[in-house]
């Protein structure tokens, strides 16, 4: 399947568990603010994970504003207006292993608690 083909699909609608309706769909240009503001709601000891640094506001332009999306997918998980997830296939460029990727996978701390995102 083509990346494009992929694409097309997006957004998706589900909703949680408990009900919650949430739309997962790419990142785009004007996710800059919201994305890092998800960014910074992770506990400092799990921000060991996050390799770049979440404080650095350019660092959220550039993903939004130059995404490559041949080389990393991220997708979004929104409740309403609020970032609640974001996930990542970042793909490998050419050679024998351009077929295995990494995914990342960040949840809002209130959905690991099993509790359902208050929108703000």
């Amino acid at each position: 399947m083509l990346l494009e083909d992929a694409l097309e699909r997006y957004p998706l609608h589900a909703k949680l568990r408990d009900g919650t309706p949430v739309v997962v769909r790419p990142l785009n240009r004007r996710d800059d603010a919201r994305l890092q503001k998800f960014f910074l709601t992770v506990p400092p000891e799990e921000r060991l994970f996050v390799k770049q640094p979440i404080t650095d506001r350019t660092l959220f332009r550039q993903w939004c504003r130059q995404p490559d999306f041949e080389r990393n997918l991220p997708l979004l998980m929104l409740h309403g207006k609020k970032i609640i997830g974001e996930a990542t296939l970042h793909q490998r460029g050419g050679g024998w292993k351009r077929h295995i990727g990494l995914i990342t996978l960040l949840t809002h701390p209130s959905i690991a608690d099993g509790m359902s995102p208050r929108c703000s």
